[in-house]
């Protein structure tokens, strides 16, 4: 699993770690949302924590960048997001601000 570093959090979500040590383990149910940076044009996107637990995510792990306990929530750090990018860029180009201006080579990967 690939996390990028500062990860975005809702406020609801009290132990980001441990939520993150339950995903890695394949622990069901994983019930909680996770933002992803997505290939190609796309920008981002919301999957229930479920999902990455299947072998093609294994293979494949896409990039994590924020934890929601529910889909509003998880709606709700995307607007986080477009605001924060809007405010210091003047565009919406959701990747190009997360990797200019948080430090995005920081990610590291759990085991």
């Amino acid at each position: 699993m690939k996390l990028m570093e500062p990860l975005y959090v809702s406020p609801s979500v009290k132990h980001p770690k441990k939520l993150l040590k339950q995903l890695n383990k394949s622990k069901l149910p994983c019930r909680f949302f996770v933002l992803t940076l997505e290939e190609g044009r796309d920008q981002l996107a919301i999957y229930p924590a479920y999902c990455l637990q299947q072998p093609f995510y294994k293979k494949f792990p896409p990039v994590i960048i924020g934890l929601a306990k529910d889909y509003e929530e998880a709606q709700d750090l995307v607007l986080q997001i477009v605001e924060e990018s809007l405010a210091k860029t003047g565009e919406c180009n959701l990747k190009e601000y997360l990797f200019s201006h948080l430090n995005f080579d920081s990610r590291f990967e759990l085991c």
